[in-house]
């Protein structure tokens, strides 16, 4: 049996095994100290004696120790799941709209105007807004245009404008890009934007170019299905494509145009392999504008010959037919076309 005193109402404790300066609490006036046991009378030596104002072991209470409690993890691991939580979900959502960006678009959609993602997509007034100025000539012209920047890689646009036209029709933009790398491209498509005087943004999509060589320049032209009024202003035009490693291209410089009696346009060349490997899967394809640069169709090309493959150093007659009224032209008078030649390199 062991003693200890409280040192605040002056009483003494019983309990059952020693200890040495632990915390405790009196069952009397239920203070907390810090103490030492002592044996008790009954316990001491027989030549020991109490003194005479101890009290007798009877009416001492007995006390245990006080058990500090732990301090429960809990909450601190559920902080810890939820911030894994968070980055779990915010990595999920990164990846899916990286993927939805770089996803290719379908092959020729028609022109259309997407809302951009930095606002809510952009709603044409009721009303009738001010005509534009119509141009003295019949032919429309082209407005200046500062000279966008374009974020892809491998297309850089070199020049876009509006083509003007009457008020009440709808914006056409028309430019020239250029594949500015070493290899060929799948598609190709521009997107330009467009902000209003009332802060809104407006895009439009042209149609899909397709097997584009290395370092070729091309025209684009870019529909949109809204009007372009006064104070709109071309802030961005960049290009989308996607790349083609096992397709080799060129332009073909040697051919000859003819029109038929049924305004259908005619041009016959000749394309030689200059590369020293065997092409197969030959496409020879020509985009078609309108001298004022407005998209008017493509055409693939036929060959007089065997077409299925190329050796190196080998040529071969094509034929491109172009008929403008199927496409809803009647007569243009087009530019002069820039047609191409590409082809899969055969495997070994």
């Amino acid at each position: 049996m062991y003693l200890v005193d409280c040192p605040n109402c002056g009483r003494s404790l019983r309990m059952k095994r020693a200890v040495t300066e632990a915390k405790l609490k009196c069952r009397f006036c239920q203070a907390v100290f810090t103490g030492s046991t002592r044996l008790a009378p009954e316990v001491l030596p027989p030549e020991s004696t109490l003194p005479v104002h101890a009290p007798q072991p009877k009416d001492i209470p007995y006390i245990r120790p006080l058990k500090m409690r732990r301090r429960s993890a809990l909450p601190a691991g559920i902080v810890i799941l939820g911030l894994a939580g968070v980055a779990i979900l915010a990595a999920w959502l990164y990846h899916n709209v990286k993927q939805s960006q770089t996803s290719p678009p379908t092959a020729n959609p028609p022109a259309a105007v997407t809302p951009s993602p930095e606002a809510p997509p952009a709603v044409t007034p009721k009303t009738e807004p001010a005509e534009e100025p119509t141009p003295a000539s019949d032919a429309p012209n082209t407005e200046d245009a500062d000279k966008p920047q374009a974020q892809s890689r491998d297309v850089e646009v070199i020049e876009c404008a509006r083509l003007s036209g009457p008020a009440e029709a709808s914006a056409t933009f028309v430019g020239e890009y250029e594949n500015t790398s070493s290899q060929a491209l799948r598609w190709v498509r521009i997107i330009v934007t467009i902000h209003r005087p009332d802060g809104k943004i407006m895009q439009a999509l042209s149609n899909q170019y397709e097997n584009i060589p290395p370092r070729w320049r091309g025209r684009f032209s870019v529909d949109a299905s809204f009007r372009f009024e006064p104070g709109m202003r071309i802030t961005k035009a960049e290009a989308r494509s996607q790349p083609a490693p096992d397709m080799r291209g060129w332009a073909l410089t040697d051919w000859t145009k003819d029109i038929t009696d049924e305004d259908t346009l005619k041009l016959t060349g000749l394309a030689s392999n200059t590369t020293d490997q065997t092409l197969t899967k030959l496409v020879v394809w020509c985009d078609f504008f309108t001298k004022q640069g407005e998209y008017v169709g493509s055409a693939q090309g036929t060959f007089r010959q065997n077409g299925k493959a190329l050796i190196p150093n080998e040529s071969v007659t094509y034929d491109i037919h172009f008929d403008p009224k199927e496409a809803g032209f009647s007569s243009p008078l087009l530019a002069d076309p820039r047609p191409r030649l590409t082809g899969t390199v055969k495997e070994p």
